[in-house]
């Protein structure tokens, strides 16, 4: 996995992400720690990671600081604004578009350092912990959420 360092906004979950994400078998895989900066219309948005693989597309993780109950409206809020910044910067390119919507999937999972204290909502949010991200060798937490993923919004395939 090449890696690519921008502004480390959290040195300590960066670290542990690099490392979690290194046990995990991935193709043409380049984690972006820092970058990039996307603008909305009213504001400006830093991811704090995204990893780029031929088996999960781009997936944008959100690191979170330890916080006594998190506040899960806003995590899905954060999510949303998240996927709907990227989207709008990389739908502008054709090369990466299969007729009206993008060829390549794009996954938001917000990192927390610990596990939660209060059950996680049933929802659209994609929720890892440090040292969760992958359960034991050969399971593949990213890879099973995925592969569900897919299974109830199937993408087309890339162009090639």
């Amino acid at each position: 996995m090449d890696l690519v360092i921008g502004n480390r906004t959290n040195p300590a979950a960066v670290d542990h992400l690099i490392g979690e994400l290194k046990s995990i078998q991935l193709t043409d895989a380049t984690l972006y720690v820092g970058y990039p900066i996307l603008a909305t219309a009213d504001q400006s948005i830093t991811m704090d990671a995204i990893l780029t693989c031929v088996e999960h597309g781009i997936v944008v993780f959100d690191l979170e600081t330890a916080k006594a109950k998190p506040n899960w409206q806003r995590t899905e809020e954060r999510q949303a604004e998240l996927e709907i910044a990227l989207k709008s910067k990389l739908i502008r390119h054709k090369d990466l578009t299969f007729k009206r919507d993008l060829a390549v999937p794009i996954h938001i999972v917000t990192y927390l350092p610990m596990n939660p204290t209060s059950s996680v909502p049933e929802a659209t949010l994609v929720i890892a912990a440090q040292g969760h991200l992958v359960a034991n060798p050969g399971t593949n937490l990213i890879h099973e959420h995925m592969a569900s993923v897919r299974k109830r919004s199937p993408r087309p395939a890339a162009a090639k």
